[in-house]
């Protein structure tokens, strides 16, 4: 989006949606694979068995 080109502002609205979609989408297979880490379990899986630290 060029700054000096007057946007409407359902595209602006658009545009902040995509750019928070985008990194929700990056970030959220990192945030499982942390969480999951600490799982108890052989496998990761749920339900969770406890967390360890191990």
């Amino acid at each position: 989006m060029i700054p000096t080109v007057p946007q409407p502002a359902f595209a602006k609205w658009c545009y902040r949606a995509y750019v928070t979609l985008f990194f929700v989408y990056l970030a959220l297979p990192l945030t499982v694979v942390c969480v999951f880490a600490f799982n108890n379990s052989v496998f990761p899986s749920l339900p969770w068995e406890g967390f360890t630290l191990a």
